[in-house]
């Protein structure tokens, strides 16, 4: 059953909701990842996770409190084993970022725990297991993170306690803008504020923004692709825990974005461009700006990944 003894993944951020796709949408990045490190235990058949870094983010290391172990633990109930694991996780992607950021520690853990075993389960069951470990963070099920980081490309999820998704095919010179201010926003917490209720016709201009949206992107319209990124559920609620939201938007829209809008939960922002160079005068604005005004902030430029999860050692 077990292939190998150790090995080493990552697993990728990902941007979520995609403007009017309120856990609908997500696609995952190229430049920015969690890693994480797993090895089999023969002493015992404990899940331990024996280090978290940078351990200044305090992350929880009991299995029931920690994404990638209850992720682990749920697999590991539908397996036969004798064997234990140990498991040590790399954070590049911070915590409460909007970034997917527990995600990619669930789809981490089990995608190497697969590899170990020989692949013994498809990427559906795969990403099952990884909603369990990630309802820990957002108090919810929706995998509009977790699924993304799982098959890479673009995802349009249309249930995901069914593991019902769709990928959309998008314009292979869009690339996008990411820009951290330095803020936690806990997932949990951002849900809380948007309404549970919404009148009728918001809803209908957030179904039209959505269906829009899929097909400017099929259809590599980018002047649709602009139009369709509005969001009428989330962002209006969640953009008051962001520093300077709407001047950040003016900043990037200088340089002809087509589209801006919150990744996930926040404090991260998006914008899609298809150019680099126009990205990244907008990443600098965006990043001057919050430092001018005393708030640490960084950006990167980043294509889409359609790989997912990745062994690289």
């Amino acid at each position: 059953m077990i292939k190998k003894n150790k090995i080493t993944v990552t697993a990728p951020a990902s941007v979520s909701n995609v403007g009017p796709g309120f856990d609908i949408l997500g696609f995952p990045l190229d430049v920015i990842s969690d890693t994480i490190e797993l090895s089999v235990n023969k002493d015992n058949s404990d899940i331990i996770i024996t280090e978290i870094l940078p351990s200044e983010l305090g992350i929880s290391k009991e299995i029931n409190n920690n994404t990638a172990g209850k992720a682990l633990f749920n697999m590991m109930k539908e397996i036969d084993y004798d064997f234990g694991i140990n498991i040590k996780i790399i954070k590049e992607l911070g915590i409460g970022t909007g970034l997917g950021s527990s995600a990619a520690s669930a789809v981490g853990s089990v995608f190497a725990l697969n590899e170990i075993l020989d692949k013994p389960f498809g990427k559906n069951d795969l990403i099952r297991f990884a909603l369990s470990g990630e309802e820990i963070a957002s108090g919810s099920i929706h995998g509009d993170n977790v699924i993304p980081c799982m098959v890479g490309g673009f995802v349009l999820v249309r249930s995901a306690e069914l593991v019902d998704y769709s990928k959309i095919q998008y314009p292979q010179d869009l690339v996008c803008l990411v820009i951290k201010p330095d803020v936690i926003i806990e997932t949990k917490k951002a849900r809380e504020v948007i309404p549970n209720n919404f009148p009728r016709n918001i809803l209908i201009e957030q179904s039209v923004n959505i269906a829009s949206l899929t097909i400017g992107l099929m259809n590599s319209d980018y002047d649709l692709i602009k139009k369709s990124i509005k969001d009428n559920v989330a962002e209006p609620y969640r953009k008051r825990l962001i520093p300077f939201y709407d001047e950040i938007k003016d900043i990037v829209n200088v340089n002809d974005c087509y589209g801006f809008s919150i990744s996930g939960s926040g404090p991260t922002l998006f914008a899609f461009f298809n150019d680099y160079n126009k990205a990244h005068a907008s990443g600098l604005a965006s990043v001057e700006f919050y430092n001018n005004n005393n708030i640490k902030a960084d950006y990167f430029v980043s294509s889409i990944n359609n790989i997912g999860p990745k062994v690289i050692a």
